[in-house]
């Protein structure tokens, strides 16, 4: 076997594995937006109790929206091969997320330990979720940046983004991270929606 057609094989293995990756996160994304549909439902037909929403909801969302950009920017960074200024974006993400999840947990807090009653119920059992899952990208997040942060140069970069493997999971995390962003200001928005 020559060296092309060796090559044109792992190509092509490799190209499989994207398409089944891709599959696999889309069905589990679906999945997910299948748990949380009935509650987004059941919260947009609430009627309001003299319930409102924890001011740190409103907090986190921006947070949220801003570690939504900082990923946009982590991908031009990491197609320009800058590992350094990767690391930082990175860093500042999970940051943000880990303020994003203590914001949450104050607003949890102030809905759990307040009237529990109404729909306010329903709005803690979607951040608790929401929590959970966004720990999950949390975990990618930060075993992306341990990897990244090892990396100084251009070209280590370049190198370490040709293993097929790591660039469909940078490219999977941020799919999955968007998602994430999409479903919170979705949950808030309706909570904004019927509350207010």
């Amino acid at each position: 076997m020559s060296l092309i057609q060796k090559t044109v094989r792992q190509l092509d293995a490799a190209q499989k594995k994207k398409t089944a990756s891709e599959l696999l996160l889309i069905f589990g994304m679906a999945a997910m937006f299948m748990l949380f549909l009935p509650l987004i439902v059941k919260l947009a037909k609430a009627s309001p109790q003299g319930e409102t929403i924890p001011a740190e909801f409103g907090l986190s969302t921006m947070l949220l929206l801003a570690n939504t950009w900082l990923f946009s920017k982590a991908r031009k960074l990491r197609q320009r091969d800058m590992p350094l200024a990767l690391g930082k974006v990175l860093l500042l993400m999970l940051l943000g997320s880990a303020a994003f999840s203590v914001l949450q947990y104050f607003g949890w807090s102030k809905i759990f330990h307040g009237s529990l009653f109404g729909q306010m119920r329903i709005m803690a059992i979607l951040v608790m979720y929401h929590g959970l899952h966004l720990l999950a990208g949390m975990i990618a997040l930060a075993g992306i940046w341990i990897k990244i942060r090892r990396l100084r140069s251009g070209a280590d970069c370049y190198i370490h983004f040709l293993q097929p493997s790591r660039a469909i999971f940078f490219r999977l995390t941020a799919t999955y991270w968007d998602f994430l962003a999409f479903l919170w200001v979705l949950i808030y928005v309706i909570s904004l929606v019927r509350y207010l």
